[in-house]
């Protein structure tokens, strides 16, 4: 069984990044229970500590374990990020040595949409692609020219891309309810390292 932990950071975060990827996983899990067969994923909520995070002021998230309670993750899924990118990464500072330990025993890291501001922080994308929404670019250009080293591709939503170029991205449809579609070889939609 895969061992998925989608992260619950701390501060501004895109809600649905986090409602989405559990939806998804646990949709894949009920159709192969509807086959007679296993669940293929074991998917947790990851905070720094098992603080509960209120997002919007409403939504209130409770992380399954903290991250010192996780033994061994196949893949962590790091939800986008909203608000001042800077405060969000400070907040968030702990998932960072967290996050390059468990890749360095072997897990994968894919980031939302403007996750890749947290992903960044870490060094993983040191030389490699990221995928993002056009609106974060001037910051993520100021916050990791120096010390990134890779190409960043900047989208417009989905709907102009497709009408324009026939082309539609995969962070937009980690959404429920949305068609999920392939992007063409070579485009990024979700970085995995």
């Amino acid at each position: 069984m895969m061992h998925i932990s989608v992260l619950v950071p701390r501060g501004a975060v895109a809600l649905s990044c986090i409602e989405g990827t559990l939806t998804l996983f646990g949709k894949v899990n009920d159709l192969l229970a509807e086959q007679g067969k296993a669940p293929r994923f074991a998917v947790q909520l990851v905070g720094i500590d098992n603080t509960p995070q209120i997002y919007d002021g409403c939504f209130t998230v409770r992380p399954d374990v903290a991250i010192g309670q996780v033994n061994a993750t196949n893949l962590i899924v790091i939800p986008a990020i909203n608000g001042d990118k800077a405060e969000v990464i400070a907040a968030n500072a702990a998932f960072l040595p967290w996050i390059i330990a468990c890749h360095k025993s072997g897990a994968e890291v894919a980031s939302l949409c403007v996750g890749a501001f947290l992903l960044a922080e870490t060094g993983l994308l040191q030389g490699k692609q990221c995928a993002m929404h056009w609106t974060a670019a001037a910051d993520f250009k100021r916050m990791f020219s120096g010390g990134f080293g890779g190409r960043c591709h900047y989208y417009r939503p989905v709907r102009h891309l497709f009408q324009r170029r026939g082309i539609v991205i995969l962070e937009p449809a980690a959404l429920p309810g949305r068609k999920i579609y392939r992007p063409p070889h070579g485009h990024p939609g979700i970085q995995i390292l």
